[in-house]
């Protein structure tokens, strides 16, 4: 018992020390700022409130020293939640110090990328990492924790993006209703809290815009990318589908002209094909649909891009789902094969062994597959979007194996002893 202690103390004033000199490396960096910064920091277009809001917090408080501020306190933050993630995992595990400082420097890499960013990825990859290491810990000790929902509530109101976490906890209730406690009850109160959430944050962001966007509703259909995506898969004739005969007639044009310029899917030759053409899809769908005539009949540009990409999602469905699987494993094969290894394989060991671990690499395997194969299918790939799943999944793979490595060598002890004896 002392030993661990000394063992443990050590890793903490270490950690300490390692956390100090990073801090003080990232500020003496200063702020970065990226093309999406600016909108952020001036409340200039409809956004989800966290982030502007935490920007006018430290502006209020900090002043004219607000960002460098800011950019300590996300650093601060990542370097808080590893530590208690590793202590989660250390608890139950008892990992060495090569185990621990292997995943400190996985965990460490989005900060690094990212953390003295004025953008969105700097605290939504702590907050990301501070849910699923609750997550974990419930399933370890075997008990929901509130403070999952309230985590909950701040990812929604943080990035669209996190709204997946829905579906990820439902599967997990759902899992734990048919395969463990049956307890109905339970699951009914479980999802009623859901959807109390999603009410409150639905309501907060309305809020938001209401006030500093001067808009009455929740986020509109922000569908650039959607509606571009569906352009761009669709065929030359597609158009014929469109009931309405303005709206068939104007993508009549669009479609030929994005063929004309040769961007649409047809032409595809290279990962960057989409990328490099996206801009003209969008400029053509423009000129033809953010019309006034289409604005008085429509309201709004955006109702426009939703009536036409509902209907181009209906007939494109098949071509869709293939559209995004290519995009999956061309953009990053082997990371959405070693997902779907570890996925499969846990699925297996969670119901044939029972055992914890399997747990817990089935359900961060699982997120991890949501969210990538989500950023595929609505959005143009970047990589910074796979912070919040990928990076924790490799950590949980390492101690995974390190657990399996333990309880092989902890079984050859017992060989020796008996043959010894």
């Amino acid at each position: 018992m002392k030993r661990i202690l000394i063992k443990n103390n050590i890793w903490n004033v270490s950690y300490i020390v390692i956390s100090i000199f990073i801090s003080i490396f990232f500020y003496s960096k200063g702020t970065y700022y990226a093309v999406d910064s600016s909108a952020y920091i001036d409340n200039i277009i409809s956004e989800l409130p966290f982030y502007p809001l935490t920007i006018d917090l430290f502006e209020i408080i900090f002043r004219n020293n607000a960002f460098d501020m800011l950019t300590t306190f996300q650093i601060g933050l990542a370097l808080f939640v590893i530590y208690f993630f590793l202590y989660t995992m250390d608890v139950q595990y008892n990992l060495n110090y090569i185990v621990k400082l292997l995943i400190f420097a996985i965990l460490l890499i989005p900060v690094i990328k990212s953390g003295n960013y004025i953008l969105t990825e700097s605290i939504g990859y702590s907050l990301s990492i501070l849910f699923l290491t609750i997550f974990i810990k419930s399933i370890i000790e075997k008990k929901f924790y509130f403070t999952l929902y309230l985590l909950l509530f701040l990812l929604l109101i943080y990035r669209p993006q996190f709204k997946l976490m829905l579906i990820f906890l439902f599967i997990y209730f759902l899992i734990q209703v048919i395969f463990y406690d049956r307890n109905f009850k339970k699951f009914i109160i479980s999802i009623s809290l859901l959807l109390i959430v999603l009410f409150i944050s639905h309501f907060t962001v309305a809020k938001y815009n209401e006030i500093y966007n001067n808009q009455n509703s929740y986020i509109k259909f922000e569908g650039t990318n959607y509606i571009t995506t569906q352009l761009y898969i669709s065929n030359k004739d597609t158009y014929k589908i469109i009931k309405n005969e303005d709206l068939r007639n104007s993508l009549q044009i669009v479609l030929e002209n994005i063929d004309k310029d040769k961007s649409s899917y047809k032409y595809h030759n290279n990962r960057c094909h989409f990328a490099l053409t996206m801009k003209n899809v969008r400029k053509h769908f423009k000129n033809e649909f953010k019309t006034e005539k289409y604005l008085r009949q429509y309201g709004d540009y955006d109702n426009v891009k939703k009536i036409v990409a509902v209907q181009l999602l209906w007939e494109n469905k098949f071509r869709y789902i293939q559209y995004v699987l290519k995009k999956a494993f061309t953009v990053t094969s082997l990371s959405i094969v070693f997902i779907f290894i570890f996925f499969c394989m846990s699925f297996y060991g969670m119901f044939k062994n029972n055992d914890v671990i399997f747990k817990i690499v089935f359900y961060i395997s699982l997120f991890s597959l949501m969210n990538n194969l989500l950023i595929y299918a609505v959005s143009r790939f970047q990589f910074r979007y796979l912070y919040y799943s990928d990076f924790i999944l490799l950590s949980i793979v390492v101690i995974f194996l390190y657990v399996l490595i333990e309880k092989y060598n902890n079984q050859n002890e017992e060989v020796n002893e008996k043959v010894n004896k």
